[in-house]
Parts: C-alpha cells; sequence; structure tokens
C-alpha cells in the first residue's frame, strides 16, 4: 500500500513540474512566429533617401503601450525625431491601427513571440523619416528561463548625407531572465553584426543589464568595439533594477548633442531617452 501510494505521489509531483515548466509556460501562453510572419514593414516608404548631417533619435521601451498616456506621449515625443527605436513595441488592434494611421514613418518590426490566445506580437522597432538601405534581425541565441521565449536584436542602415559609408542602427531588448553568460552571447552576437560594418554605428535599446557583472561586460564590449556610451546629464531618471540603469545608448562615429532622458513622461515603465547626433569629423 505505501509502496503504491508513493507512487502516486510522484505521479502527480511529475505531472505538476510538468506544468509549471517554462517549456509548457511557452506552449500554453506564448507561439514563436514563422519567419514569414516574424519580420514585418509598416508605413509607406519615405521619399527622402538619407538622413541630413544632423539627426535626432529617440529609444524607449514602451511598456507595451500599456500606460493611459503612452499615445500622447509617444506623438510627442516621436515629432521631431528622425529615427524611433522602440522595445516591447506590441500589435493589438488598436495599437496598429494607432502606428499605422497616427505615426507618420516607415517601420521594420521584428517579433520576439506572440501571446497565443490573441496572436499579438511583440518585439523590437525602427522607425525613420528616410529610405531604409538594408533590414535584417537576429533571434538571441537562447531563450528565457522564465517562459521559454526568445528575444531580438534589429539592424537597419540609412545613408547619411556627407557619409562615404551608411549608419548601421542596431534595436536591441536583451534577454532578461537568463545567467550572465546566456546574456553575454546575445550582446556578442549584436557586437559581431557590428564588427563587420565598418560605417558609422548606433547601438541603442533595453539591454537588461540589472547587474554589475552585465552591465560591466556590455560596457568593456562595446569599449573594446569602438563604441562610446552617451553620457546623460538626468543619468539617474533612467529605469533602474537592483540599481543598476536598463536603457543605453552607444555611438561609433557618431558624437552626441543635447541627450535627455524624459523623466516627466508617464506613458511606461522606462523612460525614454532621446539624443542629436552628428559625425565627428
Amino acid at each position: 500500500m505505501g509502496a503504491s501510494r508513493n507512487v502516486l505521489l510522484s505521479l502527480i509531483f511529475t505531472q505538476l513540474m510538468f506544468f509549471t515548466s517554462p517549456q509548457v509556460q511557452a506552449g500554453l501562453w506564448y507561439e514563436i512566429p514563422s519567419e514569414s510572419e516574424r519580420f514585418v514593414e509598416l508605413g509607406a516608404a519615405p521619399e527622402r533617401d538619407h538622413l541630413k548631417r544632423e539627426f535626432s533619435i529617440l529609444v524607449w521601451n514602451i511598456y507595451k503601450g500599456k500606460k493611459a498616456s503612452f499615445k500622447q506621449d509617444f506623438k510627442n515625443l516621436t515629432a521631431d525625431k528622425d529615427i524611433v527605436m522602440i522595445q516591447e513595441a506590441f500589435f493589438t488592434d488598436d495599437l496598429d491601427a494607432f502606428f499605422q494611421n497616427d505615426f507618420d514613418f516607415h517601420s521594420w518590426f521584428a517579433s520576439s513571440f506572440a501571446y497565443k490566445k490573441s496572436g499579438d506580437k511583440t518585439g523590437v522597432m525602427t522607425s525613420s523619416k528616410v529610405q531604409t538601405v538594408e533590414s535584417f534581425y537576429k533571434v538571441s541565441p537562447h531563450r528565457e528561463i522564465v517562459g521559454n521565449t526568445p528575444k531580438v536584436a534589429l539592424f537597419t542602415s540609412y545613408q547619411v548625407r556627407g557619409s562615404r559609408l551608411p549608419l548601421i542602427v542596431a534595436n536591441i531588448h536583451a534577454i532578461n531572465s537568463v545567467t550572465a553568460s546566456m546574456h553575454q552571447a546575445h550582446v556578442d552576437q549584436v557586437f559581431q553584426v557590428l564588427a563587420t560594418h565598418p560605417g558609422p554605428a548606433v547601438l541603442a535599446g533595453d539591454f537588461n543589464t540589472w547587474s554589475k557583472k552585465k552591465l560591466e561586460y556590455l560596457k568593456n564590449k562595446a569599449k573594446k568595439s569602438g563604441l562610446k556610451e552617451v553620457y546623460f546629464p538626468d543619468e539617474s531618471e533612467k529605469m533602474h533594477t537592483f540599481g543598476y540603469p536598463l536603457d543605453h545608448v552607444f555611438l561609433r562615429g557618431l558624437c552626441a548633442q543635447n541627450a535627455q532622458v524624459h523623466g516627466n513622461i508617464q506613458g511606461s515603465d522606462h523612460k525614454a531617452m532621446s539624443v542629436k547626433v552628428r559625425p565627428c569629423h
């Protein structure tokens, strides 16, 4: 009788473990889009074929547009920008209509995963007022320990007036609930792409650098790769977790002006960052 009871308890425990595993969480709640559905182009192709020598960038994790003031804040923040780099872009019917009708930019969206029940996708989106030379994405080498979903990095390139080589823009929402080594693998993946591009570069997004080890690795990797981090006078306004900032902007071959964290904006749990840049020489 005791042996039978132990077998029964073991079976119950196994079933409970099965239904709470990350793999099953992903299967029940999330789905990974197919290659044909993962990468989407939005908006009409712009007439302008190059950025001006000086241009402005907005970087913002928008918290899937959940906050009440998001739409108005987004309109205000993007009104004078040339490039907009979004993390946690989210495409419900409502937000899809908003981005299509009220956002006068040409965009590329790369999805990390979709919610199974609704089919709504989330990921990163880079938008511009000029034509794109090239666009592609990379899926993180590892998946989140919680949820078993990947993250993505999106790469777009643009011609800049006066520059012989195009600008590459790397938009990343780095993998989060993982070990430091798994996080480093995602960071390395992005820098490997940037290493093949000899021109000016912008690397920005939510890097999920919530530990000293993750933050120091990112900063050292950027320094070795010839990218300089943009200094924000109001750095304390950035989103911090465990005392470490999550959002960063790095530049190569470009110099920053008027870097600002928009601490008064309430449209997301993260604060938007904006910066004007121009070639250093």
